[in-house]
Parts: C-alpha cells; structure tokens; sequence
C-alpha cells in the first residue's frame, strides 16, 4: 500500500506546487497586505507621538513667549468668585449656616436674606459655582438671594 502512495507523489511532484508563499499570495494575504497593514500601523503611532510631543510642549509653555515686544498675546480666563466650581455638603443646616459657609466657601456676599431665615433647613451636596448653589436654593425655597462678588 504505501509503495502506492510513494509511486503516485514521485509521479506527481512539480516543483512550487505547494509553495508557501504564492499560497498567501493567492489568498490575498501576502506580502502586499502585510506592509501595508504596518505601513498604516507605523503611521498611526508616528501621528500619536508627534501629538502627544505637541501637546507636552505646548503644557510646558515652550511656544508661550514671555517677550514684551511680540505681538502674540495668549487669552486667559479670569473667573470671578461667584464662578469658581466647588463642593459644598449640607447636613439639615440652618439657612443662616448655609450663607456664612457659602460666604467663606465662595468668598462672596449674599444679600436679600429674608428675615426669617432661621425657619429654614437645608441638606445637599452640592457641586457648581455660588451663583449656580445660590439660584438652586432660591428654587427650592422661593427664596429671591442676590450673590455679589
């Protein structure tokens, strides 16, 4: 039996027949596929360094010029306290107690405090700016509490 076999692979054989690689080429997964796969992969990457490197440059202030005499002048925001974002925790606080803490907090003034704000409690965490926590207690409580820096 296996003479058979030996027989009909000598008989059979070509060079190439069974080559590896045009069988790879043949399923479109040769060499052409494969570099252009890490062409595409290398570009990714080289796009990621160069921005990561802008962006640490950029962080560092190395393209900020400090000269006087540019012409490049770089916007900041200048936020007033009212605005600044913070977090602040209420656990059934007198309103009284809730303003001293917002005016300590915020380092602002609330105004138009009604007379009897001893009769009012209050509990919540809040995040957000002065003006954002003062309106939230004025819905809550219909209440009309003014901030001013």
């Amino acid at each position: 039996m296996e003479d058979k076999n030996l027989k009909f692979v000598v008989e059979h054989y070509q060079d190439d027949v069974f080559n590896r690689k045009r069988s790879w080429m043949r399923l479109g997964l040769g060499k052409g596929l494969l570099w252009s796969r890490i062409k595409i992969v290398a570009s990714v990457a080289l796009i990621i360094a160069i921005s990561a490197t802008a962006t640490v440059l950029i962080n560092k202030g190395y393209f900020i010029s400090d000269h006087e005499d540019d012409d490049m002048t770089v916007p900041t925001a200048v936020l007033s306290p009212a605005d600044v974002v913070r977090t602040i925790e209420f656990d059934n606080a007198s309103l009284p107690d809730v303003l001293d803490d917002i005016r300590i907090v915020y380092g602002v003034e609330i105004t138009n405090v009604p007379a009897d704000a001893d009769q009012y409690h209050i509990t919540l965490r809040y995040e957000g700016s002065a003006r954002d926590l003062v309106d939230a207690i004025n819905d809550l409580l219909d209440l009309k509490l003014i901030v001013e820096e």
